[in-house]
Formats: C-alpha cells, sequence, structure tokens
C-alpha cells in the first residue's frame, strides 16, 4: 500500500493542478463547498485519497473548501490537537476532546481542562501538522482556497472576555498552512425578532472583530446561516422564518462571507412557487452583495425530482439544479456553497437527512457547476 506521503506527492502531479490557477483568474463567479478529511493517528486515513482525487480532479470549477477535520475512530482520538492563545500553548491531557480538529477551546462539557477554560479564548488545532498539510497541501497546490472549519458552540460568541490572543493565533495558524483564513459552522438556530436576538447581536459582534483581525493581514471569513429548516408550504413563496430575514443583517454586514442554508433544495419543491428566488431576494436585503453565497444541499433526493425535468428522476437528473442556477443568475448571484463535497457521501456521514448514497454532488452536476463557475448564462 503506497504511503500518504507517496499519495500526496502524485496528487500534486496530476494535470488538473496545473491548469487550476490560471482558469480561477478568469473565473466570474464561484462555486465553493464543504467537505472532510478524517485522520488515523497521526496521518490522514489512506481511503481519503479518493476524496482527494475528487477535489483536485474538479479544480477547474472549485473555488474554495470549507473544511472538517478529525479522527476516523475513537483509537485515534487522543493526544492530536493542540490549543494557542497568540504564542501561548496548551497541551492535551489525556481526556482529549474527540477530534483532531480545528474549535474553539471551550465547552468545558466537552473539553479536558488542559485544553482551555470554557471562554473560547484559545483556538485548538490537530497535531502534527501531517494531519493538516496531507490534505492542504493538495488542495492548494489545485488553485483551491482552503478555509477551514473551526467548531465551536453558541455560547461563547460575546467579545467581552476574548483577548486579542485568540485572533492573533488565528492569523498565525492560517499563515502557517497557507489557508485563505476560516469558516464557521455555528448555525445559529436563535429567532432574530424573538428572544435570541441578543445572541444573534453577540455573534455578529464576534465575526466584525474576527473578519477585521484577519481581513489586516489579508484572509477572510466565513459563516454558514442560519440553521432553519426550511420551507413552510402553507405560505407560498417563504420560508418558516422569512419574517426575521432583518434580523440577519448584522451577520451579513458583518465582514464575513454568509452561505445560506435555508436554501438547500434549491427551487424544490416547485409546489411552493418562486421559493427560491423569494428567499434570495430576502437574503440580498440582509447580506452586503459581495458577502453573499447561496447554498445548496447535494445530499437531498429533491433535487433529482423528474418535475424539473431534463430526463428521468433520480441522482442523474439536472433539471432542478439547472433551475437553481438560473435563479441565483437572474438576481445576479455569483457564489454558490455544495454540502457537501464528499466522494463517500452517504458511506462516510451518517446524517439522517442522508438521502443519496454519493459521490455528492453527483457526476452529473459538474459540467453545470463548471459552466457557472465560467459565467456561462443559465436564463
Amino acid at each position: 500500500m503506497p504511503s500518504e506521503r507517496s499519495l500526496t506527492l502524485a496528487l500534486l502531479l496530476l494535470p488538473p493542478l496545473l491548469r487550476a490557477t490560471t482558469e480561477h483568474a478568469a473565473q466570474r463567479r464561484r462555486v465553493s463547498g464543504w467537505t472532510g478529511f478524517d485522520s488515523c493517528g497521526d496521518v490522514m486515513c489512506s481511503n481519503q485519497s479518493k476524496q482527494l482525487q475528487q477535489l483536485v480532479s474538479h479544480a477547474d470549477t472549485i473555488h474554495s473548501v470549507y473544511v472538517y477535520a478529525g479522527a476516523a475512530a475513537p483509537q485515534y482520538n487522543v493526544n492530536h490537537s493542540i490549543c494557542y492563545n497568540g504564542s501561548a500553548t496548551l497541551p492535551t491531557g489525556a481526556a482529549a476532546f474527540p477530534w483532531a480538529a480545528f474549535r474553539f477551546g471551550a465547552g468545558p462539557g466537552h473539553l479536558g481542562p488542559s485544553e482551555g477554560d470554557g471562554s473560547g479564548r484559545y483556538l485548538c488545532t490537530p497535531t502534527p501538522d501531517t494531519l493538516v498539510t496531507s490534505w492542504a497541501q493538495p488542495l492548494r497546490a489545485a488553485g483551491i482556497e482552503v478555509m477551514p472549519i473551526i467548531d465551536g458552540g453558541a455560547t461563547i460568541w460575546p467579545v467581552e472576555g476574548r483577548d486579542d490572543g485568540f485572533f492573533e493565533a488565528a492569523v498565525t495558524i492560517a499563515k502557517k498552512f497557507g489557508f485563505a483564513g476560516w469558516s464557521l459552522d455555528v448555525e445559529p438556530t436563535v429567532t432574530p425578532a424573538g428572544s435570541g436576538a441578543k445572541q444573534l447581536a453577540d455573534y455578529a459582534q464576534f465575526l466584525t472583530t474576527f473578519s477585521r483581525h484577519l481581513a489586516s493581514h489579508g484572509l477572510k471569513l466565513s459563516t454558514a446561516e442560519p440553521n432553519g429548516n426550511l420551507v413552510n408550504t402553507s405560505v407560498p413563496g417563504s420560508s418558516s422564518w422569512i419574517n426575521n430575514f432583518g434580523g440577519y443583517s448584522a451577520v451579513g454586514h458583518s465582514g464575513a462571507e454568509v452561505t445560506t442554508m435555508n436554501t438547500y433544495y434549491g427551487v424544490m419543491p416547485l409546489t411552493v412557487p418562486h421559493l427560491l428566488d423569494n428567499d434570495i431576494k430576502e437574503w440580498q436585503q440582509a447580506v452586503a452583495p459581495e458577502a453573499l453565497t447561496i447554498g445548496f444541499g447535494a445530499l437531498y433526493a429533491a433535487w433529482g425530482d423528474k418535475s424539473c425535468g431534463l430526463g428521468p428522476a433520480g441522482v442523474n437528473q439536472t433539471g432542478c439544479l439547472q433551475k437553481s442556477l438560473a435563479t441565483c443568475e437572474a438576481n445576479n448571484i455569483n457564489s454558490v456553497a455544495i454540502f457537501e463535497f464528499n466522494a463517500f457521501g452517504c458511506g462516510l456521514m451518517k446524517f439522517p437527512m442522508c438521502q443519496i448514497a454519493g459521490p455528492w454532488p453527483p457526476e452529473s452536476w459538474w459540467p453545470l457547476l463548471h459552466s457557472f463557475a465560467a459565467g456561462d448564462h443559465f436564463g
């Protein structure tokens, strides 16, 4: 079996890698997405080369990836993270967090006492560096921007009490590995017009502060908003929380890129007329134009509904994607994100909402996604 080092070197030599940076420079639009890599002890698990292969083979389409990192099984979960505040470190102990992931050093119910004080002042990273470089280097060589996801709960967002050491660590780590910035998958469940307004305001303040620190070093921040499902079919053309879009204005003008999650079904269901169109228009009122990305959930069977046309029902049906991209184009949306880029599909992700086996997205999507990234017309 080839070593992870030889697999990485082989991926670095793939022909698409030589073309990707130049092609990205000519793109008018962006296609980004979430992905993940499992670690096995000190190295990336051997089957994860398939995940890398999927990404680098489509480097002429993919602009950036938001990466989850973590251990594959409990036996790999000990002593593979280290936490920073500025240059100070807190080495992990025997009660390590259960993934070798990027995360906030917070949440004493989930972290050992040596991994932080629950304040979110520490940024924890996988260790050794090979747990990061084994996937980050091939992606960067392909011309794909890398923005790892910092895991963390939604109870630590007040900026008060978070000193500059956290932000210094975020900049230092990003530069060390050549990241374009950081991504957050917090998915606030608050209702902006209700009791959650304070929490959302705290989060927006944190995004503003974090974005400002990163931007001063040429780095970016991305956030996924919100974790809400999805369609209230009793109100044609609306989402279940459409009257609260305005509550996200502070988040949408924080300096962070905002990726929408209530749009994961695209134009579906077609029984709710203009659903995606209306949601995009509402988001455009809440988010700065240059910061808005529309998210599509490639794991949902609804994308293969035959009512969209262009072939029989099933994962190779592309009518819903074409209609969704056309809706984005009609609203001057230049950035979409896919949940998620995953060569294994349901075989790797055990989500209850997982509805197609994978890979995600289906191979039939890539020509359309490439056309969107290239600026082709979908009307």
